[in-house]
C-alpha cells in the first residue's frame, strides 16, 4: 500500500430562486427551441482559400469529381 494525495475539485453551487414554469411535458420538444452553435463544432464542408479555390480538404488540392 501507497499513500496518496489527491487533489479533487470542489465547486459551488447554487439552489434555483425560483421553480422553472415548462409549459410541455416532452424534453424533446424543449430542446428543440434552444439554439445550438452547431457550425462552431461542424464547420462547413467547403472552404474558399485565398486563391478563390472551392476545396473540401483545405489542403489547396482540387477535387476531382
Amino acid at each position: 500500500e501507497r499513500d496518496v494525495q489527491m487533489l479533487i475539485p470542489a465547486y459551488d453551487f447554487c439552489i434555483p430562486d425560483k421553480e422553472c414554469s415548462c409549459d410541455t411535458d416532452d424534453p424533446c420538444e424543449a430542446f428543440r427551441k434552444i439554439q445550438f452553435p452547431v457550425d462552431e463544432f461542424f464547420p462547413p464542408n467547403e472552404t474558399k482559400l485565398q486563391t478563390g479555390v472551392s476545396t473540401a480538404t483545405c489542403c489547396g488540392c482540387e477535387r476531382s469529381d
